[in-house]
């Protein structure tokens, strides 16, 4: 008898339009109705999502969920669109060449039902979590360019004149008093870069008397025995300039916190191909760099800053990274979290590899750049920038 009565609920508006005429305007038994009838499903639908997934209900989801970005992500015909608004690493993901079990039990620890669904199912959430931003990255590279082009001439116009004093030192001096961060994006592996920005931090502390200064870091992975650390560092040729910065600030008593989260460090990075899905030789990424890799290390990043704020409420951040966590325009950059006001971007680099001079077409060649405007460090990505021989 229930089921009857459910199945003349879900008929009745049928039989309402078959057999009520409302061709003059009369509201008719079927608009009465038509609350109840919308409710019926939506208790439907409540009841079916209270039910617990098994994991191949799960890992049917998230099959789906990848075809869905990847027809979102190639709309206008592969890679066409894609190839002058991405890099590489921000390609759309097609298949992982190996997932370690053990990578999913460290990287989703706060996600049960994932954990339980098993690798495939973690390879499809962070397949279709990348494609998803990268279609989001697309529209907002696109404006990005056209922002660029507009606001072209101000930019030139308008970059802060350069004195005769260290490049360092001029970048410090720019910094806003109220400012409560300051956000550092470098370009890895270079040693006159790594000089360049303990020079700049030197400066920040010597303008900034009496102020804690706490320092923040890609480079140490978080909860790490620091003096270990810095003990193996010291031997390591590849990490001796990280070393040279981390050895100062600990003898002037700066504390010094980890940013990166210990599965990086742990596991060796699974390759990932990138690029079209009909492509014979795909591109091949560390999952670590890509868009979908990224971001899910700097949600981590973003936790252990705001349990250091909650630690150090009225301290002067420092946070060192690569630019392409730093910078005002890279993508979910953890700058978005902090008061633009408040707020100052220095980015340090060799190469012009950044997003900017790719839409700028080698047009600010310069040692020394810098923006008085904040929209126009916006466009740029940093309120200073620093390059580098």
């Amino acid at each position: 008898m229930h089921k009857i009565a459910k199945l003349f609920i879900v008929l009745l508006p049928v039989f309402s339009l078959l057999f009520f005429d409302i061709s003059y305007g009369e509201p008719g038994p079927w608009k009465k109705l038509l609350p109840a009838y919308k409710n019926f499903f939506k208790k439907s639908a409540a009841s079916q999502r209270a039910k617990v997934l098994q994991p191949k209900q799960i890992e049917k989801i998230l099959n789906k969920r990848v075809w869905r970005a990847n027809k979102k992500i190639y709309h206008k015909g592969g890679l066409i669109e894609i190839g002058g608004l991405l890099f590489v690493n921000e390609y759309p993901l097609v298949f992982f060449k190996e997932w370690p079990p053990e990578l999913g039990q460290a990287l989703f620890q706060d996600q049960p039902w994932l954990l339980a669904a098993g690798p495939r199912a973690q390879q499809n959430y962070v397949i279709s979590l990348h494609n998803r931003l990268a279609a989001t990255l697309l529209k907002e590279r696109a404006q990005l360019r056209k922002d660029l082009q507009k606001n072209s001439a101000r930019l030139q116009s308008e970059i802060l004149p350069l004195t005769q004093e260290p490049f360092a030192l001029q970048a410090a001096k720019r910094i806003p008093p109220n400012t409560q961060q300051i956000l550092i994006g470098e370009g890895h592996g270079v040693e006159k870069i790594s000089q360049e920005i303990l020079s700049f931090i030197q400066a920040v502390q010597a303008r900034n008397p009496g102020r804690q200064i706490v320092y923040l870091t890609e480079f140490i992975p978080q909860n790490v025995d620091l003096d270990y650390l810095l003990s193996i560092m010291r031997l390591l040729p590849k990490d001796a300039h990280y070393y040279h910065i981390f050895d100062w600030l600990k003898r002037c008593d700066i504390p010094i916190i980890g940013l990166e989260p210990s599965w990086v460090w742990m596991f060796q990075p699974p390759q990932v191909s990138v690029g079209n899905l009909f492509q014979l030789k795909p591109y091949e990424v560390s999952l670590w760099e890509s868009l979908g890799g990224v971001y899910l290390r700097n949600q981590s990043w973003l936790r252990v800053i705001a349990s250091a704020r909650k630690s150090y409420p009225h301290a002067l951040f420092i946070i060192h990274a690569g630019y392409g966590h730093t910078d005002y325009n890279a993508p979910f950059n953890i700058s978005k979290m902090f008061a633009p006001q408040e707020t100052f971007v220095l980015r340090v680099l060799k190469n012009e590899g950044s997003i900017f001079h790719a839409f700028s077409g080698g047009k600010y060649s310069y040692p020394l750049l810098g923006w008085k405007d904040k929209q126009l460090a916006y466009l740029a990505g940093c309120d200073a920038q620093i390059k580098v021989d």
